[in-house]
């Protein structure tokens, strides 16, 4: 069983699961009901599906780097692996349909996503468009979220679903740029890279806080100091990478970044008002941090 939590990366695909309750509650004005239930079920089932095809694809690669690893180590036979991917995909895009059969829009994304997700294990892995296709798997899950609105209205506003998605857009974009580096540590520029696109992950965050949420009086201060208090976590982590720019320390950081899209989704959630659900989402970075301590992330 622990070679499949392993294979699957079984702590991540919480910070899944935060960023649908995250898109639904903002998306919903923090309406939210059981059939949020299924997208849950199937935004799980596509990121746990998208970690065992990395496996599978980077199988001889992992042979030679990281033997240890469920498939190349013969604790998981690659055609079983196979078999799981396969499985995951088909529960997930079922539950994109069962969510709301007379609006087929959490289907549409849910083709979307799985073709991301292919398209990055399989064809842009490398590099910034590598990034981006990564970023662009967490995008499409956001929009999986959003599209619970469908269940109380006739569509969704995808031009704001976009909006309240692209911060995470970038934040991802950065994490996956940074994590080329996690092996060998061959090219301390990529932070540079990585600082640019976590700023531009923090414009859409203080577009939203002025002009969107429309925030004043005290929900307002509460608002920039969470924006605040991010903004120096951040800077914290990024001056220790910086003198001692290390695979360890960069997976450290990337273990620390990925365990950080939950309070990531919560000061959003917060941001639009919606405090209990906030606080509801901070509580699940306990299974993850516990998960965290006895499989490996990245």
């Amino acid at each position: 069983m622990k070679a499949y939590l392993q294979l699957i990366r079984a702590p991540n695909g919480i910070t899944a699961i935060t960023n649908i309750v995250a898109a639904a509650a903002i998306v919903s004005g923090g309406q939210l009901t059981w059939q949020l239930l299924y997208l849950v079920i199937a935004s799980m089932c596509f990121y746990y599906a998208g970690m065992a095809l990395n496996d599978c694809l980077d199988f001889s690669e992992d042979a030679q780097e990281r033997p240890f690893r469920p498939l190349p180590s013969g604790q998981i036979s690659l055609a079983s692996a196979q078999m799981l991917v396969a499985v995951l995909f088909c529960i997930a895009l079922g539950a994109c349909y069962l969510f709301n059969p007379n609006n087929l829009t959490s289907l549409v994304l849910g083709v979307c996503l799985t073709l991301s997700i292919v398209l990055y294990n399989g064809v842009f892995k490398q590099g910034l468009l590598g990034a981006f296709t990564m970023a662009s798997c967490r995008l499409f899950n956001w929009l999986l979220g959003a599209s619970f609105v469908t269940v109380t209205t006739a569509q969704l506003d995808i031009f704001f679903a976009l909006l309240i998605a692209s911060p995470i857009f970038f934040y991802i974009s950065a994490v996956t740029f940074l994590s080329k580096q996690e092996t060998h540590a061959s090219n301390k520029n990529t932070l540079l890279v990585v600082e640019l696109l976590l700023a531009l992950a923090y414009l859409p965050l203080v577009y939203l806080h002025w002009s969107v949420f429309q925030l004043s009086g005290w929900s307002s201060l509460v608002s920039w100091l969470l924006l605040t208090v991010a903004a120096l976590f951040l800077l914290q982590r990024f001056v220790l990478l910086t003198t001692n720019f290390t695979p360890k320390q960069i997976q450290l950081t990337i273990k620390w970044m990925i365990i950080a899209v939950i309070p990531f989704d919560a000061m959003l959630v917060a941001m639009a008002g919606h405090y209990a659900i906030a606080l509801m989402l901070l509580v699940l970075l306990l299974p993850c941090r516990f998960l965290a301590q006895k499989l490996y992330m990245t």
